[in-house]
């Protein structure tokens, strides 16, 4: 565990005997991959295949007719009769 000191009252990170700022306070950050941590962190994910399954139901003459055919393959997987 990196012992923690305080140089000019800033505090600091002693790692192989440097001193380094945090990045609060100005230093190198350690993660600086922001676009791939928020694509991770997104949620939730929607992908073509939902996007696509929308649009049917809205454009299609019934919105309710996939719900009824979802019901049907939920119980089915579900053993219900």
């Amino acid at each position: 565990m990196p012992r923690t000191g305080r140089s000019k009252g800033k505090p600091t990170i002693k790692t192989d005997g440097t001193n380094e700022k945090l990045a609060l306070l100005g230093g190198v950050k350690t993660v600086t991959q922001r676009e791939a941590i928020e694509e991770a962190n997104r949620w939730p994910v929607f992908g073509d295949e939902e996007c696509e399954a929308v649009n049917a139901a809205l454009r299609g003459k019934n919105v309710y007719a996939s719900t009824a055919e979802f019901e049907k393959e939920f119980g089915a997987y579900h053993g219900a009769t």
